[in-house]
């Protein structure tokens, strides 16, 4: 089971190594944030997912949705306020702001956040 802070770098270095957010059309014509986007892209959540345990039926869920409809699909530890503060930073935020949203949910869960000194958000 990975602890809050191996989430934490995992989710990090896969946002800033991505440089984008992982959307696809939606149901209604419109873009939604996706565990797994268009062009092999994918949110810090469905960063944590494998490939084998992924579904497409897990699209249009929250992480509190998955922790019970899909329990099998995260090895990480059951705190469902971190990842939903995690999966926020890809969501709600433009990728230029993500490092120091990072920086800042980092703080607020007392993790350790000196490797996020040596990436930068690809482009």
């Amino acid at each position: 089971m990975k602890t809050r802070q191996e989430i934490f770098e995992i989710g990090a270095r896969h946002l800033l190594n991505q440089g984008e957010r992982s959307e696809r059309l939606g149901k209604t014509g419109d873009m939604f944030c996706s565990y797994r986007g268009d062009e092999g892209r994918k949110c810090v959540i469905g960063a944590l997912i494998p490939d084998d345990k992924y579904d497409p039926n897990m699209e249009e869920r929250g992480v509190y949705s998955l922790l019970i409809d899909f329990p099998e699909c995260l090895d990480v530890v059951d705190d469902e306020f971190f990842l939903t503060s995690l999966q926020q930073i890809h969501d709600r935020n433009l990728p230029i702001s993500w490092k120091e949203k990072l920086y800042n949910l980092g703080k607020e869960w007392n993790l350790d956040t000196s490797f996020l000194d040596s990436l930068e958000l690809s482009s």
